[in-house]
């Protein structure tokens, strides 16, 4: 499943930001993130399923790519995800309306 997002900071912001949440994942999560300039090799197991994702910061997307967790999951997932990114790339200090919120594609198989 690829889970795309755009953006409009900056992108050494975007991508700090990005480091904050894989690093609230870490902590919340267990989930390992290893940092090879603008990508995120990520590791881990939610809700006993283990995976393996990327989490890449280009220009002016951010791109998740993982294993597809099928119908039943999916929805759950890319709504955690779009929260999420809501969240850690809102841009300061106030976040746009709900109306504003670019909203992010979602491509599975």
């Amino acid at each position: 499943m690829k889970f795309e997002m755009p953006y409009e900071l900056s992108h050494a912001e975007a991508k700090e930001r990005m480091k904050a949440l894989t690093g609230y994942w870490r902590k919340k999560y267990a989930v390992e993130s290893r940092w090879a300039k603008d990508v995120a090799r990520m590791s881990g197991s939610v809700l006993g399923v283990a995976f393996e994702a990327t989490l890449a910061v280009s220009a002016r997307t951010i791109v998740i790519d993982g294993p597809d967790p099928g119908f039943l999951l999916r929805s759950q997932i890319t709504g955690y995800l779009q929260r999420k990114l809501d969240e850690y790339l809102a841009p300061e200090p106030v976040p746009a309306p709900e109306a504003h919120k670019v909203r992010a594609t979602v491509h599975a198989p």
